[in-house]
C-alpha cells in the first residue's frame, strides 16, 4: 500500500494472438488499498510493449484528471518504465506515447515510478485482459467490474498469486 496521502496506480498491458488483440488496464487505489477508479482499453492490433505504454499513459492521465498530485505508479514492465524515465530516440516505434508520458510526469506533481513483479500486479492484469468483452476504445468504470472486488480484497490482505515456473 502507498504511504499516507499518496494514491497508487497499477497498470498492465496485454497482447494476444501475435498482436491481433492488444489491451491495457489499470487501477487507482488509496492508501488503505481502497478502490478509487479503474480503466480498461481495447487497443485493437498492437504489440505488448505498445499496450504497456498505453496502460501507463492512461493511468497517469486518469490520476491527473482526478486531481491527484502525489502518485505512485507501478508496472510489471521494467523496460517500459526505463524508457519513460530516461526517454527514447524519436526512432522508437512508441516514441509519441513515451513522450506523452514524459510530458505528464513533468507536470507539477510528485510521482514515483516503480517496478512490481507480475504476481503483485494481478488486479491491473485482470483489467488489461477484459479486452475480449469490450469494444475498441477506453472504458472508465464507475465501480469495480464484476469479478474484480475479490482480487482487490486479496491484494489488500496480501494474499499472493503464485508464479508457475517450468523446469
Amino acid at each position: 500500500m502507498p504511504e499516507p496521502g499518496i494514491v497508487k496506480i497499477n497498470t498492465d498491458g496485454a497482447s494476444k494472438q501475435n498482436g491481433l488483440f492488444s489491451s491495457c488496464g489499470g487501477v487507482i487505489r488509496g492508501e488503505l488499498g481502497n478502490w478509487i477508479a479503474d480503466f480498461s482499453a481495447n487497443l485493437g492490433v498492437g504489440s505488448n510493449s505498445k499496450a504497456e505504454h498505453f496502460g501507463i499513459l492512461y493511468g497517469l492521465e486518469l490520476a491527473w484528471k482526478m486531481g491527484f498530485r502525489k502518485v505512485q505508479l507501478e508496472s510489471d514492465s521494467s523496460a517500459m518504465l526505463e524508457l519513460i524515465s530516461k526517454g527514447s530516440t524519436t526512432y522508437h516505434p512508441h516514441f509519441p506515447i513515451i513522450q506523452e508520458c514524459r510530458n505528464l510526469i513533468s507536470k507539477y506533481w510528485s510521482i514515483q515510478l516503480g517496478h512490481v513483479y507480475r504476481e503483485g500486479n494481478y488486479v491491473a492484469d485482470w483489467l488489461a485482459n477484459l479486452r475480449v468483452s469490450l469494444q475498441i476504445g477506453y472504458h472508465l468504470w464507475d465501480k469495480p467490474p464484476d469479478g474484480l472486488s475479490l482480487l482487490l480484497l486479496h491484494d489488500i490482505l496480501g494474499i499472493a498469486q503464485c508464479r508457475i515456473v517450468a523446469f
